[in-house]
């Protein structure tokens, strides 16, 4: 498991606090993508670590329209990993149980999947970001949120609240400053 997935990083992703009643792993879990983020070459990274596979399925799952189901039967952590992955990188994911990908129409699925993209957790928002500590943990902040590319600091961009939720708990915990508004 990733050290980004500390207990906060895990409730911001649920969207509230870790499931208690029953271990991880019990269930299955599906990891599909609803929005593609403009950095591609970004995206293909978090898709390699996300898809434990070959490059050519990263390809097939970067080409593929969305929404489409990037994995499934993950235990709970792998798909909360995913979605974090993704998310840093700008795409929209969100994790289902396996039952509900499997079971439910077609119909039934392209509502669901618009009505997630609605949520406020995918809203936009301005994220200021005004300094990161020097040395290892600013980089790996860095390479984490920011991508191959950084812009230089103090920076101000545009990206979907749930990261901006997730920038702003490390920034904290690793001695940074950023700031987020729905403006």
């Amino acid at each position: 498991m990733s050290d980004w997935l500390d207990t906060q990083t895990k409730a911001i992703l649920q969207g509230g606090p870790p499931l208690k009643e029953a271990p991880a792993g019990v269930a299955a879990y599906s990891l599909v993508l609803l929005t593609k983020p403009p950095q591609l070459e970004w995206f293909r990274q978090a898709i390699a670590r996300v898809l434990h596979n070959t490059p050519e399925s990263w390809d097939d799952a970067i080409r593929r329209p969305c929404p489409n189901v990037l994995d499934s039967a993950l235990v709970l952590e792998d798909a909360m990993l995913g979605q974090f992955e993704l998310i840093c990188s700008g795409a929209v994911s969100v994790f289902l149980r396996d039952e509900v990908v499997i079971g439910a129409t077609g119909s039934y699925l392209d509502d669901l999947y618009a009505d997630l993209l609605q949520s406020p957790e995918f809203a936009e928002v301005m994220v200021s970001v005004v300094s990161l500590p020097p040395g290892d943990p600013g980089q790996r902040f860095v390479e984490q949120f920011l991508g191959p590319d950084p812009p230089s600091l103090p920076t101000s961009l545009r990206m979907p609240r749930k990261k901006a939720r997730i920038m702003e708990h490390w920034a904290t915990k690793i001695g940074g400053d950023v700031d987020v508004s729905d403006e």
